[in-house]
């Protein structure tokens, strides 16, 4: 996957780029898959990062947008995450599917950031349009947690030791930075 952080004019525009490509493709008959994440730290801010993996087509060519939330990113940015975070159809036979792990509290830190509407509040993620991936069966039980699944249908250990690392904190260590882009890039994988 190629992995873009998005803090500033530079990653603003190639967010902007790739979602014009991907909505192109689905306004032809393609699909679009994006995975979502959300990280943050101790505080008031009620996110530090959002993760964004997406998958234009089918094809195997991924991109990780990691879009830095706590400087304020620009209303396109935001636009473009809703746009990627709300399809237009709820509908299972949508071409647009937006996968999620669990996604209760990034739901609510989404909303108090400003990354969705309001509206969106105390809505179920298939209310949204959104697949929680835990929720699938996957003879794992009822509320497996993201290693275990991946784990399980991929053969792969997902290290989990930086989701508790403090994302306030700028820079990001590469380590943070890997962690985050995996964190939304497996379940596409998981998903396949």
């Amino acid at each position: 996957e190629r992995v873009i952080m998005v803090d500033g004019a530079s990653g603003a525009a190639e967010i902007s780029a790739a979602a014009n490509r991907a909505f192109a493709v689905l306004a032809n008959g393609g699909s679009l898959r994006v995975a979502m994440d959300a990280e943050w730290g101790p505080g008031q801010q009620p996110l530090a990062l959002l993760q964004l993996a997406v998958e234009v087509g089918g094809t195997s060519d991924t991109c990780v947008f990691l879009i830095a939330m706590l400087a304020k990113p620009s209303f396109a940015t935001l636009d473009v995450c809703r746009r990627f975070l709300l399809p237009r159809s709820t509908s299972p036979a949508s071409r647009h599917h937006v996968l999620v792990f669990s996604p209760r509290n990034d739901l609510q830190r989404m909303i108090a950031s400003g990354v969705l509407p309001q509206f969106c509040s105390g809505s179920h993620p298939q209310q949204l349009g959104w697949t929680d991936v835990q929720r699938l069966d996957q003879g794992l039980g009822p509320q497996p947690g993201l290693r275990k699944v991946v784990r399980e249908v991929l053969g792969a250990d997902l290290d989990k030791r930086m989701q508790t690392s403090n994302w306030n904190v700028r820079p990001l260590t590469q380590q943070q930075l890997d962690y985050a882009a995996l964190d939304a890039a497996c379940l596409l994988r998981v998903c396949r």
